[in-house]
C-alpha cells in the first residue's frame, strides 16, 4: 500500500504548477551521495525559470514535520557539495499538511539563512490528493534582540518620585504592546538642574508591528484615551512615510523606523511625568556614561529579563550601541571557530562607515582574506569613525581602527592592522574651505553638522587639509616584526614594507596652529551649550530672554537681577508674527542659555506652542538650553529662586570640559596637579599652565560646582608645593606637563603672594 507522503509526492511530481507555474520537474527521490556520511533522497528535485535548483520536501505528520528543516538543510548542503553550486542558485520549498511544530523553527531558518525559502500548507481530499495550498508567512514576532536607536530620557531635579515614574512606565508600555524594554536609573554629582534620570530603551520591533500598532491607535477605541493631542491620523502619516521610502530606496531606512517609533513614543512620553525630557541615542548614552553619570539601577522587562545571560555589562554595551548599533564606534572580539559571532562582526562593524569608503574597503578585504585562509585565530576589533574632521581637530581626537589577529600556530603569528590619518604636510586655508564647501557662510558648518549632511563633505574637506585615510599593518612572529603600508588593488592586498610611520593626524595638529585657531574661533562664534564638546567665547552673552510686549516689565526685572549677579543678558522681544522656532535658533547664536517667559498671552498662541514643541524635538539639547518661566508677575523671592536655577544651569556651559580618562574625576586631578582640563577660551591646560598664562580677565574659572578666582587657584598650587622640602613629593605634571618658563612664572607669583621661596629641585 502506497504511503500518504508518496501519494502527495507522485501527484506533485506530475503537477508542479500546483505549487508554482515556473517549476520544471527534474527527478523524484533524487539520490544525494555523501562520501562523509549518510546519503539522502530529495522528494522532488526541480528547477525554476531562473535555472535555480529547487528542493521540495514533503511531510504529512506532526512528528515528520519536525524533521523537515533538518533534512532540507542537509540536502541543500549535499547538493552544493556534489554540484559545487552557490547559495543563490538554490530554492527550498517545504510542503506539509500540518505546521504546528514547524512554524517556529521555519521562521528562525527563514530569517537567519541566506536561502530562498518557501513553505506551503496543503489540504488533501479523501484520496490524499492536494486540492488547496496556502503560502506560510514566517512569524513577524520572530526577531533578534536589538535595542532601538530611539532612546528616551526623563530628567528630574530629585529622586523623590522616581519609583512612581518607573511604575508608570512599566504600566504604560505594555498597553502599546511594547513588553521588551529596559529602564536605567541614572544620577550625577554635577550641580545641574536635573541630576537624576530615567533612561528608557526598548526592543526594535518589525515594520509590520509598528504599522499594526499605529493602525489600531488611529482606529481602535482602546487608544482614544492614550492620545495626548489631536494628532490622531498617525497611521496615515506612517503610510505616507512608507511610500516615500519605497520610492527612494537610497534613503537610510533607519530614519523610517525612528519616525514610526517617534509617533508612538510621543504619545507614551507625554503621559510620563518629568521635570524635563531629552531624546537619546547610543552615541549620546556613551557620552553620558563617559562623563560623571552613574547607573544606579537597571530594570529589565520581557526578553531582556528572560535571558539570564543578559547582565548589566551587556545592557550597557548594547545601549551604547557597541554591538554594532553605534554609528561612530564599534568594539568586539571572538574566535574563528565561533562562526556566527564572526559573521556578525564582519557585517555589523562595516555599519560604522558612511562616506569613509577607504577604511571600509580595506576592512572588507581583510575579512575576505581571513575567510579564504580558514585558519585558527582570535580576533578583536575597535573602530572610532566620526567622519566629522572639524570636530576631530577641535577635540584633538584621531579617528582610527585596530584589528588584532592572533593565530594559533607554532610561529606565534600576529597580524595587527590599524587605520590612520596620513598628512601630506599641505597647508590648509580655512577661508577657502568655507567659500568652497559652505557658500561663504561659516554657520552652514553647524547647520550641516546638526542634520548630519556634513559627512558627505568630509572626504573633500580632508583633502583640502592634506589628510587622507590609510592603513598600516604589523606582521610579527617569534623571529621578526615587519611594518607595512597596506593597500588593495582590484581585490588583491598589496603590502609595502617600510621602516617608520608617516606624518599623521597629530603632526597635522602640531603644525597647523593658524588653521586650528581660526577653526576654534569659528566654533566659539557659532556653538553654544553643548556640554563637553566645544569651546565658549567671551564675545557672547550668557543668557537671552525671549518675551512678548506684555511681559517686558518681568523681562527687565529678571534681566536686571541677573546682571547684578555678574551675568551678561541679551533681550529679545517677540512679535505675534514671529516664528519662535527661527527666533530661538537666532538667539542661541547670541547666548548659550535661553529663558522664555511663558505668560498667559504667550500660552494662548497655539502656533508658538507647536513651534516650541518642534524646537524641542529637533534641537535635542534644547531642554538643557531653554528654561521656560511660567509667570504673570515676579516678586523678589520668585526672582531670587528663578535666578538660582539659571545660575545652576549656566555653570554647565560656562566652565571647563573633561579630558580623558573619563572614568576619573578630572576636576580633582586638575586641582591636584595630576590632570588637564579644557578651559573655555584657554584650550587644554594643567593647573600650573593656568596660573602662568591666564590673564585676570580669564578668571574666575568655573570648575564643576566651584568658582575659583586667580588667588584661590594660586592658593591651591601653594598647598601642592609648600610641603616639598619635608615630603619630597610633587604633582606629576609639575615637570612632565610644564616648561621651565611656566615653572618660573608660577614661583614668581607664589613669592609675590605668599613669600614662598623656591626650594632646590623645583
Amino acid at each position: 500500500m502506497q504511503r500518504q507522503e508518496e501519494k502527495i509526492r507522485d501527484y506533485l511530481s506530475e503537477n508542479l504548477q500546483f505549487i508554482s507555474e515556473d517549476l520544471t520537474f527534474i527527478e523524484k527521490e533524487y539520490l544525494l551521495q555523501n562520501k562523509y556520511g549518510t546519503k539522502g533522497f530529495i522528494d522532488i528535485l526541480a528547477k525554476d525559470r531562473e535555472s535555480n535548483y529547487v528542493i521540495i520536501e514533503i511531510k504529512r505528520s506532526k512528528q515528520a514535520s519536525r524533521q523537515a528543516l533538518h533534512e532540507i538543510s542537509k540536502y541543500a548542503a549535499l547538493l552544493k557539495q556534489n554540484l559545487k553550486i552557490k547559495d543563490s542558485e538554490l530554492r527550498l520549498i517545504i510542503i506539509s499538511t500540518t505546521w504546528e511544530e514547524l512554524l517556529v523553527p521555519f521562521s528562525e531558518f527563514y530569517y537567519n539563512e541566506n536561502y530562498f525559502l518557501e513553505g506551503y500548507l496543503i489540504e488533501l481530499d479523501e484520496n490524499n490528493i492536494p486540492i488547496k495550498r496556502e503560502l506560510i508567512k514566517p512569524l513577524q514576532e520572530f526577531y533578534k534582540r536589538q535595542i532601538s536607536r530611539s532612546h528616551n530620557i526623563f530628567l528630574y531635579s530629585d529622586n523623590d518620585k522616581l519609583e512612581e515614574r518607573i511604575n508608570d512606565i512599566e504600566k504604560l508600555l505594555p498597553l502599546y504592546g511594547i513588553n521588551d524594554f529596559i529602564i536605567l536609573q541614572l544620577s550625577t554629582n554635577k550641580k545641574i538642574p536635573y541630576p537624576h534620570a530615567l533612561y528608557l530603551v526598548h526592543q526594535r520591533y518589525s515594520e509590520d508591528f509598528y504599522l499594526d500598532l499605529l493602525k489600531r491607535m488611529q482606529y481602535k477605541k482602546e487608544f482614544e484615551n492614550l492620545f495626548y493631542s489631536k494628532r490622531t491620523n498617525v497611521y496615515d502619516e506612517a503610510l505616507e512615510q512608507k511610500k516615500f521610502y519605497q520610492e527612494n530606496p537610497d534613503e537610510d531606512i533607519e530614519n523610517y523606523y525612528i519616525f514610526l517609533e517617534g509617533i508612538i513614543f510621543n504619545n507614551i512620553n507625554a503621559k510620563i511625568e518629568s521635570d524635563s525630557f531629552e531624546i537619546g541615542y547610543p552615541e549620546k548614552f556613551l557620552n553620558i556614561i563617559s562623563e560623571s553619570w552613574t547607573v544606579d539601577n537597571i530594570i529589565k522587562h520581557g526578553l531582556f529579563l528572560e535571558d539570564n545571560r543578559f547582565l548589566s555589562k551587556e545592557v550597557l554595551i548594547e545601549t551604547m550601541g557597541l554591538d554594532g548599533n553605534n554609528q561612530i564606534m564599534y568594539f568586539n572580539y571572538t574566535h574563528s571557530r565561533h562562526k556566527a559571532k564572526l559573521d556578525e562582526i564582519f557585517k555589523e562593524s562595516l555599519a560604522v562607515f558612511y562616506g569613509n569608503k577607504v577604511w571600509k574597503y580595506h576592512i572588507i578585504n581583510i575579512y575576505e582574506k581571513l575567510k579564504r585562509e580558514k585558519r585558527d585565530y582570535r580576533l578583536s576589533i575597535m573602530i572610532y569613525n566620526p567622519e566629522r574632521i572639524f570636530e576631530s581637530v577641535i577635540n584633538n581626537l584621531e579617528p582610527g581602527y585596530e584589528i588584532f589577529i592572533e593565530y594559533n600556530d607554532d610561529e606565534k603569528t600576529i597580524e595587527f592592522y590599524r587605520g590612520i590619518i596620513k598628512w601630506n604636510r599641505g597647508k590648509a586655508d580655512f577661508k577657502d574651505i568655507i567659500n568652497k564647501y559652505f557658500e561663504r557662510d561659516e554657520f552652514k558648518i553647524f547647520f550641516e553638522m546638526h542634520f548630519g549632511t556634513i559627512r558627505n563633505k568630509d572626504l573633500d574637506i580632508m583633502k583640502e587639509l592634506g589628510l587622507n585615510y590609510k592603513t598600516e599593518c604589523i606582521f610579527s612572529n617569534k623571529d621578526k616584526e615587519v611594518l607595512y603600508d597596506f593597500d588593495v588593488n582590484y581585490g588583491d592586498i598589496i603590502l609595502y614594507e617600510k621602516s617608520n610611520t608617516d606624518d599623521n593626524f597629530y603632526e597635522f595638529i602640531d603644525n597647523s596652529n593658524e588653521f586650528i585657531n581660526e577653526l576654534k574661533e569659528c566654533f566659539n562664534r557659532n556653538t553654544y551649550g553643548f556640554v563637553n564638546e566645544y569651546y565658549f567665547s567671551y564675545d557672547y552673552e550668557d543668557i537671552f530672554i525671549c518675551y512678548m510686549d506684555d511681559d517686558e516689565e518681568n523681562a527687565n526685572k529678571l534681566s536686571d537681577y541677573l546682571k547684578s549677579k555678574g551675568l551678561n543678558i541679551y533681550l529679545c522681544k517677540l512679535d505675534s508674527s514671529d516664528s519662535i522656532y527661527l527666533k530661538l535658533l537666532f538667539c542661541l547664536k547670541k547666548a548659550c542659555l535661553g529663558i522664555v517667559i511663558m505668560s498667559f498671552k504667550f500660552m494662548q498662541n497655539k502656533h508658538w506652542l507647536e513651534e516650541l514643541e518642534r524646537f524641542k524635538i529637533f534641537e535635542e539639547s534644547s531642554f538643557i538650553k531653554l528654561l521656560p518661566v511660567f509667570k504673570e508677575s515676579m516678586s523678589e523671592e520668585e526672582l531670587s529662586n528663578i535666578a538660582l536655577e539659571i545660575i545652576k544651569k549656566i555653570s554647565v556651559f560656562r566652565g571647563t570640559q573633561l579630558v580623558m580618562p573619563p572614568w576619573e574625576d578630572a576636576y580633582y586631578r586638575f586641582l591636584q596637579g595630576e590632570g588637564e582640563l579644557k578651559v573655555y577660551g584657554g584650550g587644554v591646560c594643567n593647573i600650573f599652565e593656568a596660573i602662568a598664562h591666564f590673564t585676570d580677565e580669564e578668571f574666575p574659572l568655573i570648575l564643576k560646582d566651584r568658582i575659583m578666582d586667580k588667588h584661590q587657584l594660586l592658593s591651591q598650587v601653594y598647598q601642592l608645593l609648600s610641603d616639598y622640602e619635608y615630603t619630597g613629593k610633587y604633582p606629576s605634571l609639575y615637570f612632565i606637563g610644564t616648561t621651565t618658563e611656566i615653572r618660573d612664572k608660577v614661583w614668581e607669583q607664589l613669592y609675590a603672594e605668599f613669600k614662598l621661596d623656591r626650594p632646590k629641585g623645583l
